[in-house]
């Protein structure tokens, strides 16, 4: 997974998501970003299939992944 975090004309964040666990959230994928506002638009990509879980019909049920736009709200 990859993000872009952008707000008005600058760019503050555009790299990889790590994947991680957490006692709290379980198994995510996250990044530290600094000085997120306001509607600021994050944008995740995925990069591949995702990996943690297997079950009948998954070759086919999550190959066609988009990417996903979200705009932040106070």
């Amino acid at each position: 997974m990859t993000a872009t975090v952008s707000g008005g004309d600058e760019s503050k964040f555009d790299g990889p998501l790590t994947s991680t666990l957490d006692p709290n959230l379980k198994y995510h994928y996250g990044a530290v970003v600094d000085g997120i506002e306001s509607d600021d638009t994050i944008t995740i990509t995925p990069q591949s299939a995702p990996q943690v879980a297997r079950h009948e019909g998954y070759e086919m049920a999550f190959l066609d992944m988009s990417e996903m736009e979200l705009t932040v709200e106070s």
